[in-house]
């Protein structure tokens, strides 16, 4: 009787494709983009072999997979182990060892990211690839590996909670803080997208599919802003279960369930990197926005060659209780324009910054001096028409005259008889006439071009030194208002390679802006000072810029 049963059963397993349909039905699920029914059709395998192992290593493998791709990293490592030793074990599957323990250490790699241990995560990223599936599997076998995350989701000491205005206390919604210091460039969080597609216009139709085989994707839609303003938002403690690393799982089949919101939970939600991809997520949706560089304490990265994983770092060192937030749009328009920005997503900003702007800054001294060089139309005019102009005077014209007005700036931030005005306030200041500072490089970039090919139009030293000035004011800009962009990073590096060829002329200007510059490397990247090497000929900077800016 045991050796017709194990027949009976090695049949359903080893046999031939009309004999083991459950474990097709978890490899079409896999490939087909559904892991929490994969993971249900891979219980009831189970279930039908009972207590026998006969699981070859193709199935455990498909099991794994199945495991990984629901949040089950512990399960996927023993899985893939078991199909290690079963390929061992097996008769003509000697080939499959190598590649399965490359799937082990993969699988073991997830298991660390998802408590946060990861070199993806906690290590210098900039230097880790993506896995793949190794050659010598089986052909057939990529469609559903493909399903493998090559990214863990990871929450780190953060969790959802409400929001007050605070100035008036009142509630505003959501939103998401840390629950222990953090340091700066320390990874946040890590989340697959619930729901991603190439536009915007085709993410309903994913999000739809998904409601009916995952239960985690219902009940992120569930807890997910709509734009309704006459419904109660789900309380803190139902995201914080719902948006955390839970496992997921295929829904019932009677289940009730009431099709939410789709268009509304995208344009409350939909993160969007580029024209040919949108996505929705879970916790990162509770970030809400802040236009201050200061005020943005989350830096984003999207990486879409990793599933659509989106990985939330500390853009500086964060205190117990602070609130995450990061930028939904471009910050680097002045106040109507960021306003108008951020009442397509349903709000009408008042952070610090917009504050500042709205009720701080007109009527003071240094109001008036960002007025009158946001007047100074014309100049931009006369940039148009001396762009494409071989070097000359009027650029130096042209220079002195936006100098003029940035001069005016800077000085009537420090006049005696006005308030006293922080570094941040000045630096939003430059933020709104960075335009003009911007006008100015380039007028200087003539400069140094008509110097190139023989034509001196202002004495080196001062052209030189009134590069230094220029990218300053523009670091300053940037720092306060899209802190470790590309164009910050960018930024710091001009003006430290800029002070550095002045030979050491101010030690202390040229040290300070060093380590500016490999704060901002260590901080968006997580790549050190050594690793960095600024100023030799290795350095990775301009490198890793140019990835970013990709």
């Amino acid at each position: 009787w045991l050796a017709a049963r194990l027949s009976q059963l090695g049949g359903a397993i080893f046999g031939g494709e009309a004999d083991r349909p459950l474990l097709r039905t978890v490899q079409r699920h896999l490939a087909d983009g559904e892991p929490a029914l994969a993971w249900a059709a891979g219980v009831r395998l189970r279930a039908q072999i009972g207590e026998a192992e006969v699981l070859d290593a193709e199935a455990l493998a498909a099991l794994a997979v199945a495991a990984a791709a629901t949040g089950r990293h512990a399960a996927a490592v023993e899985d893939f182990r078991a199909a290690v030793l079963a390929a061992q074990q097996q008769t003509g599957a000697q080939d499959l060892v190598g590649p399965l323990e490359v799937l082990v250490s993969w699988a073991a790699s997830l298991h660390e990211q998802s408590l946060g241990r990861g070199d993806l995560l906690n290590g210098p990223f900039w230097r880790w690839e993506a896995p793949e599936v190794p050659q010598r599997l089986p052909e057939a076998w990529r469609r559903w590996l493909a399903a493998l995350p090559k990214v863990a989701e990871y929450v780190g000491p953060v969790e959802v909670r409400w929001a007050h205005d605070p100035a008036t206390g009142a509630r505003r919604g959501r939103g998401l803080f840390v629950t222990a210091p953090v340091k700066a460039g320390s990874t946040l969080l890590a989340s697959w997208p619930v729901a991603q597609a190439r536009s915007s216009a085709e993410l309903v139709a994913a999000m739809r599919r998904n409601a009916r085989h995952s239960s985690r994707a219902r009940a992120a839609y569930a807890n997910l802003d709509d734009g309704n303003k006459e419904r109660v938002l789900p309380e803190p403690e139902a995201a914080n279960a719902v948006f955390g690393t839970a496992t997921d799982e295929a829904p019932p089949p009677d289940a009730p369930y009431v099709e939410p919101n789709f268009l509304g939970i995208i344009n409350a939600n939909c993160f969007s990197r580029q024209a040919d991809w949108a996505a929705v997520y879970g916790l990162p949706s509770m970030l809400n926005h802040d236009c201050s560089g200061h005020g943005a304490t989350a830096l984003k990265l999207v990486v879409t060659y990793l599933d659509g994983a989106i990985i939330f770092r500390a853009a500086r060192d964060l205190e117990v209780d602070e609130e995450l937030c990061h930028r939904y749009f471009d910050t680097e328009g002045a106040l109507s324009a960021r306003h108008a920005l951020s009442q397509r997503w349903g709000f009408l900003c008042d952070c610090r910054r917009c504050h500042f702007e709205a009720a701080k800054l007109p009527g003071t001294m240094l109001g008036r001096a960002v007025e009158l060089s946001l007047a100074a139309k014309h100049l931009g005019e006369q940039l148009e028409a001396l762009r494409a102009e071989p070097p000359s005077d009027a650029h130096v014209a042209l220079l002195r005259e936006l100098l003029a007005l940035c001069d005016a700036v800077e000085k009537a931030s420090t006049a005696e008889e006005e308030e006293v005005w922080s570094d941040e306030d000045v630096g939003w200041c430059f933020s709104l006439v960075k335009p003009l500072c911007n006008a100015s490089l380039f007028c200087l970039v003539k400069v140094a071009e008509g110097a190139s090919r023989g034509t001196q139009l202002m004495d080196a030293d001062e052209a030189s030194a009134l590069r230094c000035l220029v990218l300053k004011r523009i670091a300053a800009a940037w720092e306060h208002s899209e802190r470790w962009s590309f164009d910050h990073l960018m930024n710091l590096h001009m003006h430290w390679a800029a002070l550095a060829k002045r030979q050491l002329e101010d030690v202390e200007a040229t040290s300070h802006a060093r380590r500016r510059c490999e704060q901002g490397f260590l901080v968006r990247f997580g790549v050190d000072a050594a690793d960095l090497a600024l100023g030799t000929p290795g350095s990775r900077a301009l490198g890793l810029l140019k990835c970013l800016k990709s």
